[in-house]
């Protein structure tokens, strides 16, 4: 592997831990594991402007990885900082409550399974179309980042709509104890993470007209794995299923779970 990208692979986890480290210390004085959320998508552009402004790469791909960056974090910023501004999200004071009823330090236990390895480690592996993208000269950008950038915008599209469409919803008295099936989450239960991963898949289009851009793969790979594992759709649907049992086994049965599809007949 070429030295640059072992470098840039180090500058990388070296902004990315940093960060999520003094948002570690920064919870613990606010009593706020849930700071790390709305802050994440301003990493991932922290990074894409340290690379920017500290690497000679092809002006046009370095100019294009860092506006569509930025686009994407602060929509993601604002979306998520909007709906948990001045309180804990109630997942993190979950995880607070069960931490301390196995007799162990929640500061601790959020700065490992939290802030470092569902932060950090995740946002290393995450962010590498982010640099791979900016390291060379050559070549210009080609069919690959024309693609690329249309799947980005596909994908930021369908996810802002359907963050749009579930907050109309949510703000309704009427729909208290209901199931979001209309418009998009009528061929999606999770049509926001769909939109997600897409835009990785578009950042690592534009990362893999680069040499060793194919290394980019393991960004929207390690995204799929957290979407579509435990922490992603099975902790949303666990709640679900608690809260709405019934509603939510009807719209599970009809609905695919990730993927965009005309719901099932059933």
């Amino acid at each position: 592997m070429p030295v640059d990208i072992v470098h840039l692979a180090l500058v990388t986890a070296a902004v990315v831990f940093g960060s999520w480290i003094t948002l570690w210390l920064i919870s613990l004085v606010i009593r706020d594991s849930s700071i790390g959320d709305p802050m994440y998508p301003v990493i991932m552009a922290l990074v894409s402007l340290v690379i920017y402004a500290t690497w000679d790469g092809n002006p046009e791909r370095q100019r294009l990885v860092l506006a569509m960056t930025l686009l994407w974090a602060a929509r993601l910023a604002w979306h998520i900082g909007s709906r948990n501004w001045g309180h804990e999200d109630p997942r993190y004071a979950r995880l607070r409550t069960h931490a301390e009823s196995l007799g162990k330090s929640y500061v601790w236990y959020s700065l490992t399974h939290v802030f470092l390895s569902l932060g950090a480690a995740s946002g290393v592996l995450i962010a590498f179309p982010l640099f791979l993208a900016q390291r060379t000269v050559e070549p210009g950008l080609g069919l690959l980042a024309g693609i690329g950038v249309a799947l980005f915008a596909v994908g930021l599209l369908l996810e802002t709509v359907a963050d749009v469409q579930l907050q109309r919803f949510l703000r309704k008295p009427a729909n208290r104890n209901q199931v979001m099936q209309s418009g998009l989450w009528r061929y999606s239960r999770h049509p926001n993470y769909f939109g997600e991963f897409l835009v990785w898949c578009g950042f690592f289009l534009v990362a893999l007209e680069t040499p060793w851009g194919w290394l980019g793969i393991v960004s929207p790979l390690t995204l799929l794995y957290i979407l579509l594992g435990p922490l992603g759709i099975g902790l949303v649907e666990r709640r679900m299923r608690k809260k709405r049992p019934e509603a939510f086994a009807e719209y599970q049965r009809r609905t695919s779970a990730f993927l965009p599809l005309p719901p099932r007949n059933v």
